[in-house]
């Protein structure tokens, strides 16, 4: 990715390396948000580091686990001092969930009341109340 001049395929080429890097860290946050970091700007980190943290978020569970987010780090916690990247992380998990399937609602529902829980804020709830508005 980083031999792309051209922005726009940098930038997807940097979206695409979440797939690899959810694969071979697995549910790791802060491992993924550091190789994200390795790009060239800020933009290209932020497609990369969502576009992971929406797969962990999809695909998050341990075996025999009765609640799979239960133990999910923290998916946007790198971005909880700046609140709209923060609100921007949490719309794209929201979003990419909502549109996989329906089915996960209940999912992401539990994500919110997770992030909630831990930041002490109803950023999420606000965010998902919006779509399933108009959704």
């Amino acid at each position: 990715c980083m031999s792309y001049n051209e922005n726009q395929i940098a930038k997807i080429c940097w979206k695409e390396m979440a797939g690899p890097y959810t694969h071979h860290y697995g549910f790791n946050p802060k491992t993924i948000f550091e190789k994200c970091s390795q790009s060239k700007n800020d933009e290209y980190r932020d497609e990369c580091y969502f576009s992971a943290a929406s797969n962990m978020s999809i695909t998050y569970t341990k075996p025999g686990q009765l609640e799979p987010l239960q133990d999910l780090p923290p998916l946007c916690s790198n971005y909880i001092s700046v609140p709209d990247l923060y609100r921007k992380c949490l719309e794209y998990i929201i979003n990419v969930n909502i549109h996989s399937s329906k089915i996960l609602i209940g999912r992401i529902k539990e994500f919110c009341a997770h992030e909630t829980k831990k930041y002490q804020n109803t950023t999420c709830d606000d965010i998902l109340a919006e779509k399933l508005k108009y959704s």
